[in-house]
This record gives structure tokens, C-alpha cells and sequence, in this order.
């Protein structure tokens, strides 16, 4: 199975849109990632993604770069201070490919859930627009194969 783990792009503030959706800038970002994405034939069978405006519009962005088209899934509990236990199981327990479209810190919480069993000390920096790949064998455990950011395609992270 492979995870590909997603924070949304730049967002406006909330003094320009309370809801804090994408900024031109952000939407720049995710646009540049979709392009590093597109040719690697990405098949998530879903992309699930936070209530928030910033990770709807990220997910909106990125399903045009994959092979198909996965559901969109707006889910509960990938805010930024939410725990990350129920995800980790419910993505444990999904069969296929999976993205999953959230924020900080809980986007680099989850990943060391998954990869160390702890989310107390988050392994990698997710900058915004960071798109990382976690692999898991059929043991259950689960790797990083690989991460990419805006930063990567010239993009201003």
C-alpha cells in the first residue's frame, strides 16, 4: 500500500477570507507539485481530506494529476491538533492506495505514528505543499520511498 501524505499549500489569512482557503501563491505550490506527481502515475483509490477550505482546495488540485478518479473524501479528524490514532487505524485497515490531504502538526505527527509507532518526536518538516510517500509491506510496516515540495520545481516554498 502506498500513503501519500499531503499538507495543503500556502493559505490566505484570515483578516483577507476567515475560511482561510488557498492563496494564489498556495495554489502556485500545489500546481508545481502536481506537476512532479503527474508522470509517476499516482492511483490512490481515494484522496481524503481535512473540512478545512486550504485542504479541500489542495486535494482539488492534486486529483487532477492522478491516474483516474480517486473520490474526494472530506473526513473529520485531519485537522492540525487532532490525534492521530483513529487516522493511523482507519488508514491500517484501507486496502489500496490511499492520499490523505491535511495539515501541520498533524501531518508530520501522523507519519511518525506510522513509521515509529510514536508520534511524540515528528521525523520530518512538512513545508507547505510537501507531498511524502510512505510504503507499507505486507508485514505491516511501513517506510518513507520518498517526498517532494514545491520547493523542488522552482516553485517558492
Amino acid at each position: 500500500m502506498k500513503l501519500y501524505l499531503v499538507r495543503h499549500g500556502e493559505a490566505t489569512t484570515a483578516d483577507v477570507n476567515p475560511r482561510k482557503p488557498l492563496s494564489a501563491r498556495g495554489e502556485k505550490q500545489i500546481e508545481a507539485v502536481a506537476g512532479m506527481l503527474k508522470p509517476l502515475g499516482l492511483s490512490p483509490a481515494e484522496v481524503w481530506h481535512s473540512t478545512k477550505a486550504r485542504a479541500a482546495g489542495t486535494a482539488r488540485i492534486l486529483r487532477g494529476c492522478l491516474s483516474g478518479t480517486p473520490d474526494l473524501l472530506e473526513r473529520r479528524g485531519l485537522g492540525p491538533n487532532e490525534d492521530t490514532a483513529p487516522v493511523a487505524a482507519d488508514i491500517n485497515a484501507f486496502d489500496g492506495d490511499l492520499m490523505v490531504v491535511g495539515h501541520l502538526p498533524f501531518a508530520a505527527r501522523l507519519a511518525s505514528h506510522l513509521l515509529f509507532g510514536t508520534e511524540a518526536a515528528p521525523a520530518f518538516l512538512f513545508h507547505t505543499g510537501t507531498t511524502a510517500c510512505l510504503d507499507r509491506d505486507a508485514e505491516g510496516r511501513w517506510s518513507l520511498e520518498w517526498m517532494v515540495h514545491p520547493g523542488m520545481a522552482g516553485a517558492d516554498i
